[in-house]
C-alpha cells in the first residue's frame, strides 16, 4: 500500500508538471497569435501600460473606460467604437492585465489612479475626462475623481461595485480557499477546458472575443483578478460616500437587475438597491435600470452595450 501511495503521488506530480509546462507553451502561443491591438505607453518607472485609443479627431472631453476586476480593454468592444464616433475614447489594461506590464505596487486605488494619470499624460491626453467604470472599475474612477476633481466633468458607473455590498449581503467565508484554488487551476491550464467566466465574453465581436477568451485562460489574468478581488473592500473603504461628494457632476448609475445564476437573484436584487442609493453622490445623479441585463451582459451584449453608449453620449453632451 505504501508503494502504491508513493506511485500515485508521483503520478499526480508528473501530471501537474506536464500540465504546467503545457500551459506555459499555450500562453506563448497565445501571445504570438494575439499581439497588442493598441499601443504601449511607458510610465515613469519604465513599465508599460497598453491603451486602445479611438476618435482622436474629436474635440471636447476624453472618455476613459475602466474595466472590472480581472477584465481588460477588449471588454469595451461594442461601447468604445460607438462613443469614438463623437469623442476621443480610451480603454486600457491595468497593470498585470491584458497587454500591460505587471506591477509590484498592488491593485490599490492610489497605484491604479497614478498609473492611469501617468499614462494619459505620457500620451498627451489631457482632461477634461468623462469617466466610465464597470463593476470594480467604478471604484477606480471614483477614486480618480476624488484625487483629480478638476479634470473630471462627468461619470457613468456601469453596474458598479458598492463599498457596502459584502457587508450588507454577506460574503462566503471560504473566499481565501477559493482564490487559492483558482490560482492553482490557472497554473495547470484548467481554465482552458473549464471556465465559467467564458460566458461573459461570448457575445463580444471578433477578434475581441477570441482575445478575451485567451486572456481568461492566462495565469496572469487569474493572478490579477484574485489580487483585485482581495483588495475590493479596502478600496471601497477609502472612497468618499457622503451625499454630494461629487458636487453637481453629471452622474449616471446603470443597474443590471438580472442574474446569470438564478440562485443569486435575491443577492442581485439587494445589490441593486444599494446601487440606486449611489445617485446621492452627486446633485446631478440619476439611476437607470437595465432589467434585461446581468452584470456582464450589460457591456458584452450588443443590445445593452448600445444603450450604455447612448447614456455615455448623453453625459458627454
Amino acid at each position: 500500500m505504501g508503494r502504491r501511495l508513493i506511485q500515485m503521488v508521483a503520478a499526480v506530480l508528473i501530471l501537474a508538471l506536464f500540465a504546467t509546462v503545457m500551459q506555459a507553451i499555450a500562453e506563448r502561443r497565445d501571445a504570438a497569435a494575439y499581439p497588442p491591438p493598441g499601443e504601449h505607453v511607458e510610465l515613469p518607472d519604465g513599465r508599460r501600460l497598453h491603451l486602445q485609443i479611438a476618435g482622436e479627431q474629436h474635440d471636447g472631453p476624453t472618455v476613459i473606460f475602466e474595466a472590472g476586476a480581472g477584465a481588460h480593454s477588449d471588454l469595451w468592444a461594442w461601447i468604445q467604437p460607438a462613443v469614438a464616433e463623437h469623442a476621443t475614447a480610451v480603454s486600457y489594461d491595468r497593470a498585470g492585465l491584458g497587454w500591460s506590464d505587471r506591477s509590484d505596487n498592488g491593485p490599490g486605488a492610489d497605484a491604479i489612479v497614478g498609473d492611469l494619470r501617468d499614462a494619459l499624460a505620457a500620451r498627451g491626453l489631457a482632461g477634461p475626462y468623462v469617466l466610465v467604470g464597470h463593476s470594480l472599475g467604478a471604484h477606480y474612477v471614483r477614486a480618480f475623481a476624488d484625487t483629480h476633481p478638476e479634470d473630471v466633468v462627468g461619470m457613468v458607473l456601469v453596474d458598479p461595485s458598492h463599498e457596502d455590498q459584502s457587508v450588507i449581503t454577506g460574503a462566503p467565508k471560504d473566499m481565501g480557499m477559493m482564490f487559492t484554488v483558482l490560482r492553482v487551476a490557472a497554473r495547470l491550464g484548467i481554465p482552458r477546458f473549464y471556465n465559467p467566466m467564458v460566458t461573459d465574453v461570448h457575445a463580444l465581436p471578433e477578434p475581441q472575443r477570441s482575445r478575451a477568451l485567451s486572456h481568461l485562460a492566462s495565469t496572469g489574468t487569474v493572478r490579477q483578478f484574485v489580487a483585485e478581488m482581495r483588495a475590493i473592500d479596502e478600496i471601497g473603504a477609502q472612497l468618499p460616500t457622503e451625499s454630494g461628494a461629487l458636487g453637481d457632476l453629471p452622474l449616471r448609475i446603470l443597474i443590471a437587475t438580472e442574474s446569470a445564476n438564478p440562485g443569486l437573484q435575491q443577492v442581485i436584487a439587494a445589490w441593486a438597491e444599494l446601487k440606486k442609493d449611489m445617485t446621492v453622490l452627486s446633485e446631478s445623479g440619476e439611476a437607470i435600470v437595465f432589467d434585461q441585463a446581468n452584470h456582464q451582459s450589460i457591456v458584452t451584449e450588443e443590445e445593452h452595450a448600445t444603450s450604455v453608449a447612448e447614456v455615455i453620449l448623453d453625459v458627454l453632451e
